[in-house]
Parts: structure tokens; sequence; C-alpha cells
């Protein structure tokens, strides 16, 4: 749902954005939650991404198993 909202807003909605805002969304609703920010090397340049995972699911930045985690954020 956060990445069709993304779309349409008129400020910068990008992974980390994303991840940020359903963090917050899932600690309203008591829903614990992991923050991971991780990198990966295409075609010679780096490339950052940020993905969120509630409950077991990924709940943004669903293209995160190309990604080595380079931190990872806990929310109990």
């Amino acid at each position: 749902m956060l990445e069709r909202v993304a779309r349409h807003t008129w400020w910068r909605s990008m992974c980390l954005e994303q991840a940020v805002a359903g963090r917050w969304m899932l600690r309203r609703r008591g829903i614990p939650s992991t923050m991971y920010v991780g990198m990966a090397k295409r075609n010679g340049n780096f490339i950052a991404h940020a993905w969120l995972v509630g409950e077991g699911r990924t709940v943004t930045g669903a293209s995160a198993e190309n990604y080595a985690t380079l931190a990872a954020f806990r929310e109990r």
C-alpha cells in the first residue's frame, strides 16, 4: 500500500522514506518491525536500498533479496 501512495506524492517517496513511514505506522499499532538498509553493486555502481519487515513479512522494499544488509534497526 505504501508504494502505491508514494507514486502520487509531490515529495520524494523513495525506499527509505517508505520504510520510515511504514515503521511509524506499525509502531502506532503495536506491531514489531525491523528496518534494514543494504547495498548492491550494479554496472559498477553501488546502489543503496531500505526495506521494512513486520511480523515476518516484507512491508516495503520487496526486492530486498539482492542487497547485502549493512544495518538492521529493530522496533519492539
